[in-house]
């Protein structure tokens, strides 16, 4: 291609086929996010490998952009470029959007934290540092990321970070577990991923956190639809609360590249304890990488790592004395669990 003065866009998928062109350093790489063997799209993955190529080259970011939204988070994290092609077939229109994503800097209301690439470039990074990457078919067995939430005190966030939790989630909507904004604050010291959890609209001292850079995203938990979701925040994902498998065909409709499966309660939009129907978890699994929440604990969690193996668990009701209150020895038997359920440490 260089003899005949033409410009090569390399593709890439894996770290196995980033290390095959690595003697080359080609100027231009492209980085597909859908696996080409199953078709199945994982936005986060480009983000994952992103940081292999670690020579001088424009890095594009193929497949799996269908929005403004898109494009603006293959901008925040540092790829020069975009490859859209059925999107903008089917809808010419939507290649002004698409300029102005990868020129972008922030959400239609000009939302943005001060860090918006930091959530999920650390939770791409933990997925490829775990094996946890969608299309490593051998990731069963892996240690999945772990989220706690409804921390309502300073100890239990403390007592959770200690013995190893990833992510924590902080209620901000009506519940017993309701955080403040003081105790988000407390806990700046802490090497996790803050997460406020909301219903419906980010609240104001919400906004005033992820704006001071004290909280990393907004977990929606309602019955949001997705444009109202961005429109609001970002970074952010959606948890979905499936009733059957008719639930899962709207899954394509969310443009965040993670979704927190939860068990559907008409009472509460979580912290039930009800499971999630396995059958309904199988389905999923075909479609994205597995967040799963509702009723998972110390008893059950190596169950479910060996059924499913998700890239994310997220408990809160499970690990408590009370409402608002996490029982330690819980939280100390949970860990164990994860622990001695996937012998390959991270």
């Amino acid at each position: 291609a260089e003899s005949l003065h033409m410009s090569a866009l390399v593709e890439v998928h894996s770290p196995a086929d980033i290390e095959k062109i690595r003697p080359i350093y080609p100027a231009l790489v492209g980085i597909n996010c859908r696996n080409l063997e199953d078709f199945r799209i994982d936005r986060l993955l480009p983000v994952s490998r992103r940081p292999f190529i670690n020579w001088e080259a424009q890095v594009v970011f193929e497949s799996g952009i269908f929005s403004y939204e898109d494009a603006l988070y293959t901008r925040m994290h540092n790829f020069q470029g975009i490859l859209v092609g059925e999107a903008v077939v089917r809808r010419p229109g939507l290649i002004p959007d698409l300029i102005h994503g990868v020129s972008g800097t922030g959400t239609r209301n000009g939302s943005m934290p001060p860090r918006p690439w930091l959530f999920w470039q650390y939770v791409a990074d933990l997925v490829e540092a775990r094996g946890l990457a969608s299309d490593n078919r051998s990731a069963i067995r892996r240690r999945p990321l772990v989220k706690i939430c409804g921390i309502a005190c300073a100890e239990d966030g403390m007592l959770a970070a200690r013995l190893g939790a990833d992510l924590l989630g902080f209620v901000f909507a009506e519940s017993p577990r309701r955080a403040s904004a003081d105790l988000v604050r407390s806990l700046t010291g802490l090497k996790v991923l803050k997460v406020a959890v909301v219903v419906g609209t980010v609240p104001p001292e919400v906004r005033s956190l992820m704006e001071e850079g004290l909280l990393d995203a907004i977990q929606f938990s309602g019955d949001e639809i997705p444009e109202a979701c961005f429109d609001q925040a970002w970074p952010y994902y959606k948890a979905i609360r499936p009733r059957s498998a008719d639930d899962l065909v709207k899954l394509d409709d969310w443009r965040c590249p993670r979704l927190l499966l939860d068990a559907w309660s008409a009472q509460a939009y979580g912290g039930t304890g009800k499971r999630l129907d396995p059958a309904l978890v199988e389905a999923a699994a075909g479609k994205l990488s597995l967040w799963l929440a509702g009723g998972i604990g110390p008893d059950n969690v190596a169950e479910l790592i060996r059924d499913h193996g998700p890239e994310l668990v997220d408990l809160s009701s499970s690990l408590e004395k009370r409402p608002g209150e996490k029982d330690p020895e819980l939280m100390a038997r949970f860990f164990a669990a994860i622990e001695s359920s996937c012998p390959q440490k991270s």
